[in-house]
């Protein structure tokens, strides 16, 4: 692929060897205009070129920082209010634009898959055509030849701390395909578990609930370790559902409740890992959110699920919702219940026969064969763990390849310091030590 260079750009003014002028050195009469319609000509070109830029939604955020430094340009250049600068650096000026503009174009003529494969090229271009124009403006144009000077100085200024953080979100992005990568892979639907026990009823009244109309929102709620989570893994890959919902996105909101995190790696993941548009606020997230919402809503369901929310995570759940778009919803997993999400759907402890078969399939793994304990002892340690799943599982792993004469120990241990499982749902620390053991 043949990408226009920017290397033969005009030398940065302040490069080693080149002595920068003062404003001293040009005339002082604010009353002189320069008119150059070759400047203006190849401004008025830049600038339409970077507009069509900014329309287009799957690469505009590139052209953002070139555009608003051209807008603040627009006034001074179409008025011919400029200083009485050498003819050298009008020159070099009208070049920058004229090259600028046939970079724009190059870009904007690439086709879809391309553009995004050489993002990163473009952008560093763009980032050095705009910092070449705002240094000839900062150093070259004195403080009086300005029209409204003051005003215009602050704008300068401040519109070079935008461009800089600007500049800053463009490297970020030219960096890290890694980084987007993650944001991508995040979105992803987990692999289903290979064993499962204990989750055929509620797996099939959530099923019914998400393949009817009616119900936009969803939560299934329980203690720590219950299956919440698995549950949702299952229904994420029954091929009914899978059917219904071509666009099923999956995030873990545990560790990262930002919205506008989230909104970010959501646009990523639905269009293959491209750049995100410009998302600074949380009002700017919901529009880009809804925007997506309805570009694929309307035409194909979708399905969110939101899990592991946090406790105090509600007010973060009702920015995902929107009511108006048709076949979309949302699917929460939660230790908490959500009034604003309706009724929630309890998932309960596991009764004595899937809690024995959770716990030998952690416990006795069928690839060997050890002595097996007796039922006795077997029943009493499965009773202990009171139908929790992640006990189960924890407490079958630590006893895992172990002598039936360390079971009995373990269970008596474990008899004397009730309850194995603390108010919290978490594991024990000695459990979790014996785990890793």
């Amino acid at each position: 692929m043949e990408v226009t260079s920017t290397g033969d750009l005009p030398k940065d003014p302040s490069s080693a060897g080149e002595i920068l002028p003062g404003p001293s050195s040009y005339s002082a009469d604010r009353n002189q205009k320069i008119n150059d319609p070759k400047l203006s000509d190849a401004f008025e070109e830049l600038f339409k070129n970077v507009q069509k830029g900014l329309e287009n939604t799957s690469i505009g955020s590139i052209f953002e920082g070139l555009g608003s430094t051209l807008r603040l340009l627009e006034p001074i250049i179409k008025e011919n209010d400029l200083p009485n600068l050498p003819k050298e650096k009008i020159d070099e000026l009208t070049e920058l634009m004229a090259k600028g503009s046939g970079l724009v174009s190059t870009c904007l003529r690439s086709r879809r898959h391309l553009i995004h494969m050489s993002h990163h090229l473009y952008a560093k271009k763009l980032q050095k055509l705009q910092d070449s124009i705002l240094r000839i403006f900062q150093v070259f144009l004195p403080l009086s030849s300005c029209r409204e000077s003051k005003e215009l100085l602050l704008e300068v200024r401040g519109l070079d701390l935008e461009i800089q953080k600007l500049n800053n979100i463009i490297q970020s992005k030219a960096r890290g395909n890694g980084k987007r990568t993650e944001g991508v892979d995040c979105c992803k639907i987990p692999f289903e578990p290979s064993f499962i026990v204990g989750l055929d009823d509620s797996f099939h009244k959530l099923k019914q609930q998400l393949l009817e109309g009616g119900v936009s929102k969803l939560v299934i709620s329980a203690p720590k370790g219950f299956g919440k989570t698995t549950l949702v893994k299952k229904l994420s890959h029954d091929s009914d559902i899978e059917g219904k919902f071509k666009n099923i996105f999956f995030l873990n909101i545990s560790k990262s409740p930002a919205f506008i995190d989230l909104v970010r790696q959501l646009i990523q993941f639905h269009h293959d890992g491209p750049e995100v548009p410009n998302i600074v606020t949380e009002d700017d997230a919901i529009y880009h959110f809804r925007l997506l919402l309805a570009k694929i809503g309307n035409s194909l369901p979708v399905l969110l699920i939101l899990d592991d929310a946090p406790a105090a995570s509600e007010p973060l759940l009702q920015k995902f919702m929107f009511e108006e778009i048709p076949d979309y919803k949302i699917l929460v997993t939660s230790t908490s219940k959500f009034p604003s999400f309706g009724h929630a759907h309890q998932l309960s402890k596991l009764n004595h026969e899937d809690a024995k078969k959770l716990f030998l399939h952690s416990a006795v793994p069928h690839f060997e064969d050890p002595p097996l304990p007796d039922e006795d002892l077997t029943e009493k340690i499965v009773e202990l763990c009171n139908g929790s799943p992640l006990l189960l599982i924890t407490v079958g792993k630590s006893l895992c390849g172990k002598h039936p004469s360390i079971w009995r120990s373990r269970l008596l241990e474990w008899s004397q310091d009730p309850p194995i499982l603390d108010s919290e749902g978490e594991i024990p620390d000695h459990l979790g030590k014996m785990h890793k053991t």
